[in-house]
């Protein structure tokens, strides 16, 4: 059911002044726990997807590396990136491999990256579902 905000005149009392103070600490409430969310549902996935390719996904330089690593080496592409920057001999795609390898990698790494943009969208539904339900209150 839609809420209707209609908007009156009134004279400021101190009363009104407080609320409006307590407002702005509820907005201020409001949008810290926005940011808090925001930051769990972009860092779980993408610390989940770290350790994973830290203890699943490492990349060897001598094998020959067929379509479904590829998948796996895509899927894990996000965090074999990050672990990069802390190690520079590991490889995010592997040196030996099918045409059908890179094919699964880009398909892979679209997954992973579709998974963290969906995470976001749902966090932005439920947010504005929140704000809805505040305002109708």
């Amino acid at each position: 059911m839609p809420c209707l905000l209609i908007e009156t005149g009134h004279i400021i009392s101190k009363k009104s002044m407080i609320r409006e103070k307590d407002d702005v600490k509820l907005e201020r409430k409001d949008n810290l726990f926005f940011w808090w969310t925001w930051i769990k549902l972009l860092v779980v996935p993408v610390l989940i997807n770290i350790v994973v390719a830290y203890f699943f996904c490492e990349i060897d330089t001598d094998v020959d590396y067929s379509w479904y690593a590829g998948l796996w080496h895509g899927l894990c592409f996000i965090g074999n990136l990050v672990l990069l920057l802390f190690d520079s001999s590991r490889l995010i795609i592997a040196t030996h491999s099918s045409i059908a390898y890179w094919v699964f990698l880009l398909i892979g790494i679209l997954t992973s990256v579709f998974v963290v943009y969906l995470f976001k969208e749902i966090f932005i539904t439920i947010k504005n579902l929140y704000i809805h339900q505040a305002s109708c209150e």
